[in-house]
């Protein structure tokens, strides 16, 4: 957990929450139970990846429980029902439970890097063409198949793959929606590539669909698989690792944890929504 955070705080990289406003200093990161905060003189609930602002008076119902972190000093604090206390600037005041704080390395300002990543998908693999499915984003490495939906109508599909230099490493005809990993050649680590798929419908009319892809270099992968959470993690931990794969670009992975996080925690809907692989109305 704290290598995790404190990586995240150096890298500039919480401010994923739910409403993504810019004045918020903290973030719900687990939640167990009635938690809840007064808003215009009613009391509304919190879920797991609500930010937090100054001045927010939140009470903690008998038997339930939150985590929460500070983004700028990176200060988590678990806090057990019953109990109330009120977000300050730097830190909680009234009951704040157990605490503990992380040394940063560096004052970046926090981004909302999941936002940012989920943005880069819908401009490199979406379109009214030919949807295409995997690889898209950054992958951890090997030799990935392809594999797009079938265009109704469609012929045979062109596939192409290039490399960050225009350079063509596979062209070929294929039929069904999938091409395996073209034999003979190599990807490099840390670099991307460009993928393609045409057709032509009877009626003579073109379609496609292109995408990238890049490989974690071999720095990056160990990183990631090093931090990865053990099974008997909480559900804290898991939430900023999801995090991580998020500003990794390993979207498929992050969903993948937020969907662990979610069996843990039904109801929670922003993580929901994120095992969907959905932030806001944005799917992937």
């Amino acid at each position: 957990m704290k290598a995790i955070l404190r990586l995240l705080l150096t890298l500039g990289l919480l401010g994923t929450a739910g409403t993504l406003l810019a004045e918020s200093v903290a973030m719900v990161t687990d939640l167990s139970g009635a938690v809840t905060f007064a808003d215009g003189g009613a009391n509304r609930t919190l879920d797991i990846l609500d930010d937090l602002m100054p001045g927010m008076a939140v009470q903690v119902q008998e038997g339930a429980s939150v985590v929460l972190v500070y983004f700028a000093s990176g200060t988590e604090y678990r806090i057990a029902g019953p109990a109330r206390f009120k977000v300050g600037d730097t830190e909680l005041e009234g009951e704040t439970g157990d605490a503990r704080t992380l040394v940063l390395v560096t004052d970046q300002k926090l981004s909302d890097v999941g936002k940012v990543a989920m943005a880069a998908v819908i401009m490199r693999g979406t379109g009214q063409g030919v949807k295409l499915l995997e690889p898209r984003h950054t992958i951890l490495g090997g030799e990935p198949d392809f594999r797009w939906e079938a265009f109704e109508d469609a012929g045979d599909y062109h596939f192409t793959l290039t490399d960050e230099d225009g350079e063509v490493l596979a062209d070929q005809w294929v039929e069904g929606t999938e091409k395996r990993f073209p034999a003979g050649v190599v990807l490099d680590a840390g670099s991307t590539y460009f993928w393609k798929v045409e057709s032509r419908l009877s009626n003579g009319k073109a379609v496609s669909g292109e995408a990238d892809f890049r490989l974690l270099t071999a720095e990056e992968k160990s990183l990631v698989e090093a931090l990865r959470p053990v099974g008997t993690a909480p559900v804290s931990e898991l939430v900023l690792y999801a995090v991580l794969l998020e500003q990794k670009g390993l979207l498929q992975q992050a969903r993948e944890q937020w969907a662990v996080v979610a069996d843990r925690r039904p109801g929670a809907k922003a993580v929901e929504k994120r095992a969907r692989g959905c932030q806001g109305a944005v799917c992937f």
